[in-house]
């Protein structure tokens, strides 16, 4: 698969701070990939170098195989939509004429798919309704209509459902994949919804104090996250001699709780358990989440 986005031992400082330290990343073409990290792992300041407002130290990324420091970048990006942190709107104007700005800010002589990418974004029928009396999650839809404007092959989003309702991010959910899927644009999101995020990204990268720690396909995530089945009991002395013999994974995790890790078969297992004489409190399958393992994979609570 085509990566259309490749970054290489970035470096950026800021006199003694150091927001980037060695972040290695490959988006391809066509996918929806996560950035996930903690405040301060260097998210934000990855996407603004990206996007040519900040340059780096060290290292160097290419798009589209251009590289930063080569003077075909700056028309390469314009092949990049983004929205970082919040939506550049103006709230007294209504969502067409905040299209029409854009196209103007980005010298296009042409408006004649305005009303196109509103109807895109769910957003042509507000008429002359300002912005500033939109709810969070239409200014969302309209700054990913702005960011639209040029008909860009790329869209990055910083913390796109930010502080939305449940019915917001749906909705923002649901147009990012109208947009991969119909549209086949490449998403780089930045989100610490980490559960929403599981639901639409294809790949992931996770970064910790401005450097990679992981980089892998949602499908390979898949196979790799454990799934366990919880077994609460009353003494686990003799599941612990049962379980040993039979070559379960497993962890004791307390006096009353032990976990078995592996593809093992909830039902088998219980069954095995009564066979066995061993008496069973309670038993319920988990499957990590992405957040676990990213906690895991990063440490912290």
């Amino acid at each position: 698969m085509e990566n259309i986005v490749e970054i290489n031992h970035l470096a950026k400082k800021y006199k003694k701070f150091s927001a980037l330290n060695d972040i290695n990343i490959h988006i391809p073409k066509g996918s929806i990939y996560g950035l996930i990290g903690k405040n301060g792992a260097g998210k934000t300041t990855l996407i603004r170098v990206i996007c040519g407002l900040q340059k780096p130290n060290n290292g160097e990324y290419t798009i589209y195989g251009i590289k930063n420091n080569d003077k075909e970048i700056a028309k390469v990006r314009k092949r990049i939509g983004a929205i970082i942190e919040t939506p550049a709107i103006y709230e007294n104007l209504s969502a067409i004429d905040n299209i029409k700005e854009q196209f103007i800010l980005l010298g296009m002589p042409s408006l004649d798919n305005a009303l196109e990418l509103l109807e895109l974004v769910g957003l042509n029928h507000t008429g002359k309704k300002k912005v500033g009396k939109f709810s969070l999650g239409m200014r969302q839809r309209l700054g990913i209509a702005m960011a639209l404007v040029g008909n860009p092959d790329i869209l990055i989003l910083d913390e796109p459902v930010n502080g939305l309702d449940p019915e917001g991010i749906i909705e923002i959910r649901e147009l990012i994949l109208k947009l991969n899927h119909e549209k086949n644009i490449t998403f780089l999101i930045s989100s610490h919804y980490l559960d929403e995020l599981s639901k639409i990204a294809t790949h992931y990268c996770f970064i910790d104090k401005g450097n990679t720690i992981k980089e892998i396909s949602a499908k390979d995530l898949s196979s790799k996250m454990k799934k366990k089945i919880e077994i609460k009991v009353k003494d686990v002395k003799a599941y612990v001699t049962y379980l040993t013999e039979n070559e379960y994974d497993f962890d004791v995790v307390d006096n009353y709780t032990i976990n078995v890790f592996g593809n093992v078969s909830l039902t088998k297992l219980l069954s095995d358990l009564i066979k066995n004489n061993l008496e069973v409190e309670s038993i319920r399958e988990i499957e990590e989440t992405l957040e676990n393992y990213f906690l895991n994979l990063v440490g912290g609570e």
